[in-house]
């Protein structure tokens, strides 16, 4: 039996948290420099990060051309085919870890039309820059990806998604 220890990010509140400074400091700002992440669209890039096979999907009915390849446990997984969308609609889990990386200093809050947004602070950064693990490469990759949905409203996103995990017209979006 071997001794290796592995972590589950959703019960780990440390990746959890650095998985959600990865997002903050390649999703924060839109093309034109303005601050876009509130808690709703933070809630979906976290989403779409746990669920990446739906990612792809939703790429594809967006009409993205760039392709995004999975990973074997990002599609075969238990977890992949049977989501749990209750994170699109339920921030106080949300809400607990950006507390903690305002705290820190690691983020900042802006606000930008009403809204209130979520940036990473220079302080933020460095440390964002220090994390290295597969897994958070792996995040900052599917964020990558992300970057041509960050113009995307938040509620067609969310209407997206539900249209995906509804499986309907499944072959056109395989």
């Amino acid at each position: 039996m071997s001794s290796t220890q592995y972590l589950i990010p959703e019960q780990n509140s440390h990746l959890k948290l650095a998985r959600l400074l990865v997002i903050i400091s390649k999703l924060e700002y839109s093309s034109r420099k303005t601050p876009i992440l509130d808690i709703e669209k933070l809630a979906i890039f976290e989403f779409l990060i746990k669920y990446p096979d739906i990612l792809r999907k939703l790429k594809k009915m967006n009409s993205d051309k760039e392709a995004l390849y999975l990973l074997d446990y990002e599609v075969d997984s238990i977890e992949s085919k049977f989501p749990n969308s209750i994170s699109l609609y339920n921030y106080k889990d949300l809400y607990n870890l950006l507390k903690i990386l305002i705290y820190y200093g690691f983020i900042d809050v802006k606000s930008n039309k009403g809204k209130v947004c979520y940036t990473i602070t220079l302080k933020g950064g460095r440390f964002n820059e220090e994390l290295k693990s597969s897994y958070l490469k792996r995040v900052d990759e599917l964020c990558e990806s992300m970057l041509s949905l960050r113009s995307v409203n938040a509620n067609k996103l969310k209407q997206m998604i539900k249209f995906i995990m509804g499986g309907m017209n499944d072959e056109y979006l395989s």
